[in-house]
This record gives C-alpha cells, sequence and structure tokens, in this order.
C-alpha cells in the first residue's frame, strides 16, 4: 500500500524531495496541454513533492480538477510581458529558497538566471522569429531566444520535446544537458465509430502567422469550385489580431466567407468532436516544436495532412500526407487526392490511430521525472 502523504509547515509533504513547478507562462495551446498531462501523473508519483506557482486564474486553465497531491502558489502577477519577467528573475528564486525546492521545473523555453538546480523545457523553436517582419514581434522573440540560450547555460538540465527543437536551439557544446522527451496524448482522444464524418476540412491551431492558414485558405480556394458542399473550419484563439485580419480579407477577396469558419477558442470536448467528424484534419504550420494537434487528430482516427518541415515529421512519421507549406499548389494537390479516395483517408486514419497509441503522457512524466531526480543531485 502507498504511504499516507504528511504535510508540513508549508504545506507540503516531508520525506519527498520538492519540485518546484514554475507555470506563469502556461496560458494556452501546447503549454497548457503540456502541464495538463503531466501534472496528475508526477503528483503521484511517491517520492515527489509538488508545488505550483501559478497567476490567479491560471488554476482552471491548466486542471479541472487540479490532482491531488498538488501545492498551489496563487499570486497576483503582473500580466504584462515585461514586468512579469522580472518578478520570474527576481521573486521567484526567493520563493524557491523560502519553500525549500530541491529543484525548480520550468515548463518553458527559460527560468530565473540565479537559480542553478532548475530544469527547462524546450517547448518554442526560436526559427519562428526568423519569419517576423515587425518590429515588436522581432523584440520578442529576440528576448526569447537570449534568455533560452541564457537558462540553458545556467539550468542543470533541459528537457525538449522533440530532436527538432533541441537541434534547433541547443549549441554542441550544452547538448549533453538535453534529453528529448515527446508529448503524450490524453486518452479523452480516440475514434467514435458512432460520429459520422462530415464535409469539412479541419485546421486546429491558435491563429498568428507561422500557423500559415494563409496558405491553407489559398489551397482551400483553388478547390472550393469542385467541392460545393465543401467547408473549411478553423479553430483556435485569435493570438495575432494583425494576422487574423488579413486572414479575414483573404477569405472575403477569395470569396468564400460562407464556406470558411473562424471557430475561436473550442473546449477539448468540442475539439474531440471536431476531430471524429472531419473530413480531413490540416496542420500548414511552417515551424512547430512539435505540433500537438497533429497527435490529437490522429489519436481520433482523422486522416491527417501535414507540413513536412521541423518537428511534424517527428510526430507523423508515415501516417499523415506530407507537403511543402509554402507551396499552396502542394496542399491543394494533397487535398483533392484524398477527398477523392475514401479507402486511402481510411487507412491514413487508422495508421495514425496506431501511431498516437506511442505516445503516452505515463512515457513523458517517467522520463521527465527521472531528469529532475537527476537534477536534484549535488554537483
Amino acid at each position: 500500500m502507498r504511504p499516507a502523504r504528511r504535510r508540513d509547515a508549508t504545506n507540503g509533504i516531508t520525506g519527498r524531495r520538492r519540485v518546484l513547478i514554475n507555470a506563469i507562462h502556461a496560458k494556452s495551446g501546447g503549454g497548457v496541454t503540456h502541464l495538463r498531462g503531466l501534472l496528475p501523473l508526477l503528483a503521484d508519483m511517491d517520492d515527489l513533492d509538488i508545488h505550483m506557482v501559478l497567476s490567479s486564474g491560471q488554476e482552471a486553465l491548466l486542471a479541472e480538477p487540479m490532482p491531488a497531491g498538488v501545492v498551489l502558489h496563487r499570486l497576483n502577477l503582473p500580466a504584462a510581458m515585461i514586468p512579469l519577467l522580472v518578478w520570474e528573475q527576481v521573486r521567484l528564486p526567493a520563493l524557491a529558497r523560502r519553500l525549500g525546492a530541491d529543484v525548480v521545473f520550468c515548463p518553458a523555453n527559460y527560468g530565473p538566471l540565479a537559480l542553478r538546480r532548475q530544469v527547462v523545457t524546450l517547448t518554442n523553436a526560436l526559427a519562428v522569429g526568423k519569419s517576423e517582419t515587425r518590429l515588436g514581434k522581432r523584440l520578442y522573440w529576440t528576448v526569447l531566444g537570449l534568455l533560452t540560450r541564457a537558462s540553458l547555460w545556467r539550468a542543470q538540465a533541459a528537457i525538449a520535446v522533440s530532436a527538432y527543437v533541441a537541434e534547433d536551439i541547443c549549441p554542441p557544446a550544452l547538448r549533453h544537458k538535453v534529453t528529448v522527451i515527446p508529448h503524450g496524448v490524453a486518452p479523452f482522444f480516440h475514434p467514435d465509430p458512432a460520429v459520422a464524418r462530415e464535409d469539412f476540412v479541419l485546421a486546429v491551431s491558435d491563429i498568428y502567422i507561422q500557423k500559415n492558414l494563409h496558405v491553407l485558405v489559398e489551397a482551400f480556394a483553388a478547390l472550393a469550385a469542385d467541392h460545393g458542399g465543401l467547408h473549411l473550419r478553423i479553430a483556435g484563439r485569435i493570438i495575432d489580431s494583425d494576422y487574423h485580419r488579413r486572414l479575414l480579407a483573404l477569405v472575403a477577396g477569395r470569396g468564400l466567407g460562407e464556406r470558411v469558419h473562424f471557430l475561436g477558442h473550442c473546449d477539448r470536448v468540442r475539439i474531440r468532436h471536431l476531430y471524429r467528424s472531419c473530413r480531413l484534419f490540416v496542420f500548414p504550420s511552417t515551424v512547430e516544436s512539435f505540433g500537438m494537434p497533429v497527435l490529437e487528430a490522429m489519436a481520433c482516427a482523422a486522416p491527417v495532412v501535414c507540413s513536412n518541415t521541423t518537428a511534424m515529421p517527428e510526430v507523423a512519421g508515415p501516417a499523415a500526407v506530407l507537403f511543402d507549406p509554402a507551396s499552396a499548389e502542394a496542399l491543394g494537390a494533397a487535398l483533392v487526392a484524398l477527398l477523392a479516395d475514401g479507402p486511402r483517408r481510411a487507412a491514413l486514419g487508422q495508421a495514425g490511430q496506431a501511431r498516437a497509441a506511442r505516445f503516452t503522457w505515463q512515457r513523458a512524466a517517467e522520463a521527465t521525472a527521472t531528469v529532475l531526480r537527476k537534477a536534484m543531485r549535488p554537483d
């Protein structure tokens, strides 16, 4: 029988090594999915005492309900990026010392530079910034790159969510610090034979420029006349309002206002239904450190078409049709071929489901815990 957990004066668990998770940057997309997948499994490990610092309002986003055994430290943190970074660099190390943390786990590209005993997770590919022309966005990616590389030098260890992101970010001298641990996919995402496939193409991603949705709209426009009943649905938060306006203008200019639908943020129940009912799932991104929607769509047996760059081939393997994301013509040709070939779509769905089964959060959590334990050891 598992031993009972005893609480000490700081509301922690005695006799276990204390992990402080710095969750303040997990507000959307893959960062939230990552913590949702890991938290209950890390909290269930007998030798780890999991504490988590987060901003007010994040708790409901990260887990509903919050796993038992996770001690929360809810703080009124600044929303603006620069003040938040200052708090993280100056105040978080003091909090870690006060709590007696054996290691700080930063599931973002960077963490407090004053802390040596920490593990950072490389979740954002810095190559995204190379496609930006706007000054403010380029400044953001420059700061992110500097913080990421400085954190890699300081941290005890790092986790990369794909081999691509490890190679993209890590200089050769630091590769020994990095362990590649892919994400898992929740059992929640699975097929339902009772749900019929409908006549729409689905894309799931927050809306900003490297998601390359303009190429998807152009490809859809080229085939729309020959597929009169086909619609395009795009599910995701508007992160970059300038890019969203550009997409709306493109849709209107191609006369697709009645056939292209921006669904906004959808909860996971609706997202699962969309995966199960789409004719095809398309992921046209130019740069991804992992590509979580590809894995979720495959787990739901959706036929997947995705970009052939960065980490996406690592995730999709042979279970998807790959295309050059710079070419609307290549994407359009892939869509036309699959729309005409029902047996091929069914075979892709089965292959995707089998491949997704190889990616589990249990495996990811065990590998993550191993890295955390090693980082706790004295130098």
